[in-house]
C-alpha cells in the first residue's frame, strides 16, 4: 500500500499542473477528508475503544514531550541570527506540530498495518489537534484582542472540528451500536481517506523556495523529524516505558510539519512560502524516513 502514497501525491501535483478542478481542488479534497472521511475513520476505529485506553501512551506522551521540545526549539531559534521574526514563529510552531492525521494515518497504516490506526488516532485526536489550537493561538494570533477572546476562538475551533464530534460519539454508549449499523458505509467512506488526502497534498506541493528560506527549511525539518523523536525516545528511556504501541507513538512524533498548522500560518502571513515548503519537502522525506525509522525502532526501544 505504501506505493500508493507517492502515486497519489504525484497525481495531485499533475492535476494541478493540468488545471483540472482549478486552484480550489486541493481545498475541496481536504474538506472531504476533514469533514467526512476522517470522522468516518474515527467512528470506525474508535467506537469500541474502552475508556481505559485514554490512559494509553499515545494520549499523554505528546504532552510530556511538548514542554521540553518547545523550550529546546525556542532556545535554539533565539541563538540563530539568520532567522527573521516570522521564520522563528513559524519554526516554533511547525517544529513541534506534525502531520499526524492527513499523512500520519495513511503512512502508518501502510508501514505498520491496520493495527497502527487506533493508537495513531489517539495521538492525533488527543495530542496533535489540541496542541495545534494551543500553540496556534499563542504563536499566530497576535492581534489586538484579549487572551480570553483568543481562548474562546480556540474553543470554537475545537468544537467545530468535525472529527471531534465523531470522537465524542465514538466514546459514548451510542458509538458501538451506530458503528455496527453503519459499518458498510463507514468502511467505504473511510477507505477514501488515503487517496483523497494524497491528492489534496499533492495539489499543494511547492518545491521552489527563495535562497534566504533554505537554511530555515533544513532547520525546521531537522527539528521536527529528527530532534522530536530523539527527545521522545530519551523520555521513554528515562521513564522506563514499555508498551507494544510505542513505535507508533514515536513514528507520529517523527512526522513532518503539520499541513493544517502551515495553512494557519500562511493565513496569518507568517512566512507562507517557507510554510508550504516545510510541508511539501517534509512529505517527500517522510516517505523514506518513516519506513526507515519503523525498521530501526525495535532495535533501540527498551
Amino acid at each position: 500500500m505504501l506505493i500508493w502514497i507517492p502515486i497519489g501525491l504525484a497525481s495531485g501535483w499533475l492535476l494541478r499542473r493540468l488545471g483540472v478542478g482549478g486552484e480550489g481542488l486541493p481545498s475541496l479534497l481536504a474538506a472531504w477528508a476533514l469533514r467526512v472521511a476522517l470522522p468516518a475513520t474515527v467512528l470506525k476505529v474508535l467506537a469500541d475503544l474502552p475508556l481505559a485506553r485514554l490512559l494509553h501512551p499515545a494520549v499523554w506522551l505528546p504532552w510530556i514531550l511538548l514542554l521540553p521540545l518547545a523550550l529546546l526549539v525556542k532556545g535554539l531559534l533565539a541563538r540563530l541570527a539568520f532567522l527573521n521574526p516570522d521564520q522563528r514563529r513559524l519554526l516554533l510552531l511547525l517544529g513541534i506540530l506534525g502531520n499526524t492525521s492527513f499523512l500520519g494515518l495513511p503512512l502508518l497504516q501502510a508501514v505498520m498495518g491496520e493495527a497502527a490506526l487506533a493508537p495513531a488516532l489517539l495521538y492525533d485526536q488527543f495530542g496533535s489537534f489540541p496542541q495545534l489550537l494551543l500553540l496556534g493561538t499563542l504563536i499566530l494570533e497576535q492581534r489586538a484582542q484579549g487572551a480570553q477572546k483568543r481562548g474562546s476562538a480556540a474553543l470554537r475551533r475545537l468544537l467545530a472540528f468535525p472529527p471531534l464530534p465523531a470522537l465524542l460519539l465514538a466514546l459514548s454508549p451510542w458509538g458501538l451500536p451506530l458503528k455496527n449499523l453503519l459499518m458498510p458505509l463507514l468502511g467505504q467512506v473511510s477507505w477514501t481517506l488515503v487517496p483523497v488526502v494524497m491528492l489534496s497534498l499533492g495539489g499543494r506541493l511547492q518545491l521552489k523556495l527563495d535562497a534566504g528560506d533554505r537554511p530555515a527549511l533544513a532547520l525546521g525539518l531537522a527539528v521536527k523529524m529528527l530532534l522530536a523523536p530523539v527527545l521522545l525516545l530519551a523520555l521513554v528511556w528515562l521513564l522506563g516505558l514499555r508498551h507494544t504501541d510505542l513505535p507508533v507513538v514515536l513514528l507520529e512524533s517523527a512526522m513532518p510539519p503539520m499541513a493544517t498548522a502551515a495553512a494557519w500560518a500562511a493565513d496569518r502571513h507568517c512566512a507562507p512560502a517557507l510554510a508550504a515548503a516545510l510541508v511539501s519537502v517534509g512529505i517527500g522525506l517522510a516517505l523514506l524516513w518513516i519506513p526507515l525509522l519503523a525498521w530501526l525502532l525495535p532495535r533501540v526501544l527498551p
